[in-house]
């Protein structure tokens, strides 16, 4: 069986991959969560909570991920829209489900009951939780 070559997409479009969509994902998430750090400015807070998301959350998955998944794929699979959206969600979720799964809660409320004391769920997080399976 023969193996198909798909052309490669720009260069301009991998450096706009790698450069611009994080900073406008973490742009977006400052936008919707701003953080406060006394700052009066919400201009201020806007910009300063975006700096924070980019470097510490945004470029080290696009580093340690993204351009590798990028060489990889790079004339295997074809640069579609899905693809590319496909890859690039892979890459922006992976590090947060590595964050939940190997390191949950320390300790967590709800409704003033402690579901989590420790990093283990508790009775009355197991019993109030909809997604624990010991009910």
């Amino acid at each position: 069986m023969a193996v198909t070559t798909f052309a490669s997409p720009p260069w301009w479009r991998i450096a706009v991959a790698v450069i611009v969509v994080p900073l406008a994902a973490s742009f977006a998430y400052a936008v919707y969560s701003p953080a406060y750090q006394g700052l009066p400015d919400m201009m201020e807070r806007v910009v300063q909570t975006t700096e924070v998301v980019a470097f510490f959350g945004a470029y080290p998955p696009t580093v340690a991920l993204g351009i590798p998944l990028i060489l990889y794929f790079r004339g295997r699979v074809r640069a579609s829209l899905a693809n590319c959206a496909m890859a690039g969600a892979s890459v922006a979720t992976f590090p947060w489900l590595c964050l939940t799964v190997f390191f949950g809660p320390d300790k967590a409320y709800t409704n003033d009951h402690i579901t989590y004391q420790n990093g283990m769920m508790t009775w009355w997080g197991c019993w109030k939780l909809p997604n624990c399976s010991q009910k």
